[in-house]
């Protein structure tokens, strides 16, 4: 028995059939109660934390993209939009050391959000200098995409 009142009754393992970014995991738990719960008990999971807050590192536009996007370590240069001004399409080399195995990326028309795409890279976690440096290097790595839009979710992977 736990404190408070608490009865802990079970340890369940979870599954997670997809394991990358953005798939559509389901969890399926069965609890197995070593005693008889009453009708309209309540059944707490413990331990289940939430997706860690992104970091901006890229704003983009229909034509500085790729090779003809702004660089430097200047991380205000993607909040401008924030602060009232314009925003400038900027790629920020501040955070260049933090490791990542996934990246976001939003579409907008204006401001209205048009498309999402997950990009899960299947291999260990890398630097985004570690990740240009290879694509410059042209080493090619595997990554899953996933696409969500008003006409549905669609998948893909890259080799």
């Amino acid at each position: 028995p736990g404190g408070g009142g608490e009865e802990r009754v079970c340890v369940a393992a979870l599954d997670e059939p997809l394991p990358y970014a953005s798939a559509d995991t389901v969890l399926s738990v069965t609890l197995q109660a070593s005693l008889a719960l009453p009708p309209m008990s309540d059944v707490y999971v413990d331990h289940i934390l939430p997706a860690r807050e992104g970091v901006l590192f890229a704003v983009t536009s229909s034509t500085q993209c790729a090779q003809n996007l702004p660089y430097g370590p200047d991380d205000s240069q993607l909040y401008r939009s924030v602060l009232g001004q314009p925003a400038r399409a900027y790629l920020s080399t501040a955070n260049r050391h933090v490791l990542h195995s996934a990246w976001v990326q939003e579409l907008y028309d204006g401001t209205e959000l048009k498309m999402t795409i997950f990009w899960s890279f299947l291999a260990e976690p890398k630097t985004l200098k570690q990740r240009f440096r290879s694509a410059a290097e042209g080493s090619v790595e595997q990554v899953v995409w996933t696409v969500r839009d008003g006409q549905g979710v669609h998948r893909g992977t890259k080799r």
